[in-house]
């Protein structure tokens, strides 16, 4: 079998050459795949995920319905007057179908009643569904793709790619990237909602000693990682936009390992789905399937735990020097190259590694941050000679992205002290890209110089630098792999905003495997970089466990002092594995005037809030008073620094009626009217 450098070099990586060498086959993938109870005997077509809903489109009996992870199935085909359902999709509470012949029905009750949504398409059979936004498309035989912008209520003709009358059978979305996959013309990739294409990738099979481009009959998506199933091929999976692909290895009967009859995919939980029209419906764990991914083209891995050997087998050990193994994997004393007890670790050439594709990770625990007259400490350089990448830690606690010797990118990306990271550089022959703890911290565009030194080691030679702390887990991979190598939580966005002295961390994910939950954490930012302090927890927010459902999350942290803070998110998994989020910082400034807000809610049951704001350090009062005039409440009584502030006040032993609650701060008083209703 020819090794994964070789294969990324040929220029052809796991696409033709997938189909016309043998497959590989590791041992831990021949167990992937196990059958599930689907009653129904004909050919599964498609499949569509709603919360815990899993629907599948069949060859004649309809839509069948299961909300227990495929253990039963239901029909669901009330108004459904095609039964040859090739296509389903989900859009907010509305299910489409598309069928062989009868065009688009749409359901907004999982499936209970159907309805037609076609007007406008010029080709009622309808091979393929997915939805980009508030876009819905639809590829149909020979006509191409259509689009609806409401919901099926009408369609227009999208831009034609391939040839002339091509089928489009099957289409998924990656963010703002569309894949079509067609009928003997391979995979399309459009990064403008249709309006242009990109041949992105074919498979080759054999047909009466011919070489025929593969159907890709169906595609499915999870975080950033495309599946697709080619006819005469079977399944792959790519995590980088289709540019490399593998087949994940199976235990399925030869005929449906060779893709003969591979009509649907569907990622649902932690489970890829795929119908096949004689033998029902099959299931794989998708985090085995992708790691089945990463462990087909990783080259070397030194784990650094007990030995400096290449597990893989492909490459010498490494050369250790003063570096003692410790916590599983080697401590690094920090002292330089030419000093006594000098530290150093570097693999040797590594065989085949070719410069136009790779990615390298690390794991780096730090015990000292780097002085400011060291200016700089490495995790990991290539190359022992010419420097051709490298991951920098910087005395202000970020990361740099070094590389072609002198070059740098700086980042505003942070690193800890007592911490287990994740370093990874990847690169696609014209971009690199650094991250850190699977945060993205810094992109640059260039080509590598010295391709003679192709090594990789915890030194950076020409300064004879290294930091001090732990280092383990160094691998090689022949492509380019967007981290994280194994998704647990898709965080898609992460902000933090202020209303007074509170600030309020708002967050979202677009899939989660065995999420336990976050870690609020926060730090004051000094003025002084170099004296960066350490991360405290605040607050812990429970996780979904396993979903492929967009969640929200927000946190509140509220009376900060005046001060710069960053705050980040510490995501946990069930197994205890941790990443950490990006930053988000934010500035709490001391008020110019005395403030006091209205009381919210008001009218109130049983307990309002009330905020105000002190511009210089004061004694305090606020009580509440009933319309008599008599003291009902003391609410704050104390001297106070400047800054805002929010008190509540329950009067739950307190009648209906009007209050008035006042303030006194030095010299300023104001009085406010309230309204308690029960």
């Amino acid at each position: 079998m020819k090794n994964i450098y070789q294969l990324a070099r040929s220029g052809r990586f796991l696409l033709v050459a997938f189909c016309l060498f043998t497959r590989i086959n590791l041992l831990h993938a021949q167990n992937l795949w196990v059958q599930t109870n689907m009653s129904y005997v004909g050919s599964i077509q498609c499949f569509a995920v709603s919360g815990t809903n899993l629907f599948a489109g069949t060859d004649g009996g309809g839509v069948f319905l299961s909300s227990d992870s495929s253990t039963s199935w239901t029909a669901v085909n009330a108004g459904l007057i095609d039964t040859i359902v090739t296509a389903l999709a989900v859009s907010g509470t509305n299910l489409f179908a598309g069928t062989d012949g009868g065009g688009v029905f749409r359901s907004t009750n999982n499936g209970a009643s159907w309805t037609t949504a076609s007007t406008g398409l010029t080709n009622n059979t309808v091979w393929s569904l997915c939805v980009s936004g508030t876009i819905l498309f639809a590829g149909t035989s020979s006509n191409g793709l259509f689009h609806s912008t409401d919901n099926g209520a009408s369609w227009w003709t999208a831009n034609t790619l391939g040839g002339s009358g091509t089928d489009v059978i099957a289409l998924a979305v990656i963010g703002t990237n569309l894949f079509a996959g067609t009928r003997s013309e391979g995979l399309f990739l459009s990064t403008n909602n249709g309006a242009s294409w990109t041949a992105k990738a074919s498979w080759i099979h054999r047909s009466r000693g011919a070489n025929l481009i593969c159907s890709i009959t169906a595609l499915a998506v999870f975080g950033t990682n495309l599946f697709a199933a080619a006819s005469e091929a079977g399944v792959f999976v790519s995590p980088d936009n289709g540019t490399t692909w593998v087949n994940p290895g199976t235990n399925l009967p030869d005929i449906i390992n060779g893709g003969y009859n591979l009509t649907a995919l569907a990622v649902f939980g932690t489970n890829l789905f795929v119908g096949e029209k004689n033998y029902g419906v099959w299931r794989s764990s998708v985090s085995e399937v992708i790691q089945f991914f990463y462990s087909s083209n990783l080259g070397a891995w030194y784990p650094l735990n007990s030995t400096p050997d290449d597990t893989i087998g492909m490459n010498g050990s490494m050369l250790l020097t003063n570096t003692p193994f410790h916590e599983g994997g080697i401590y690094c004393n920090g002292i330089d190259s030419g000093n006594t007890n000098y530290c150093q670790a570097i693999t040797p050439a590594l065989n085949d590694f070719d410069f136009n594709s790779f990615t390298i990770s690390a794991k780096f625990k730090v015990s000292e941050y780097p002085n400011i007259s060291e200016n700089e400490r490495p995790v990991f350089i290539g190359g022992d000679v010419s420097r051709w990448v490298g991951f920098i830690l910087m005395p202000d606690s970020t990361v740099l992205f070094r590389y072609n010797n002198s070059f740098s990118e700086p980042s505003s990306v942070y690193y800890s002290l007592n911490s287990w990271h994740d370093a990874t550089i990847t690169y696609d022959g014209q971009t690199g890209k650094l991250y850190l703890d699977s945060v993205l911290a810094c992109t640059a565009e260039f080509q590598i110089d010295g391709e003679n030194n192709k090594n990789v080691g915890i030194t950076d030679f020409a300064n004879a630098k290294t930091f001090k702390g732990w280092f383990r887990d160094l691998k090689i991979y022949a492509c380019m792999v967007t981290p994280p190598l194994v998704l647990p939580v898709e965080l898609t966005a992460f902000t933090v905003s202020l209303t007074g002295f509170n600030a309020k961390l708002q967050w979202k994910t677009a899939t989660e495997v065995n999420n336990y939950g976050f870690e609020v954490e926060r730090r004051p930012v000094s003025s002084d970089r170099a004296s960066v302090a350490n991360w405290g927890k605040i607050g812990f927010v429970q996780g979904n466990g396993t979903s492929n459902a967009q969640h929200n999350y927000s946190f509140i942290d509220q009376n900060i002092a005046m001060g710069k803070y960053s705050y980040r998110l510490k995501q946990i998994d069930n197994d205890n594995t941790f990443k950490y989020s990006q930053e988000s910082e934010v500035t709490i400034v001391v008020p110019n005037v005395f403030t006091m807000s209205q009381n919210f809610p008001n009218p109130f049951n049983p307990s309002t809030t009330i905020s105000f704001s002190l511009p210089s350090e004061s004694f305090v009062s606020m009580k509440v008073f009933d319309i008599l005039g008599r003291e009902v409440s003391t609410l704050v009584s104390e001297k106070m620094p400047a800054g805002s502030y929010t008190k509540q006040w329950n009067a739950s032993n307190l009648g209906s009626g009007i209050y008035f609650y006042r303030l006194q701060a030095g010299s300023f008083t104001e009085t406010k009217k309230l309204v308690l209703l029960k």
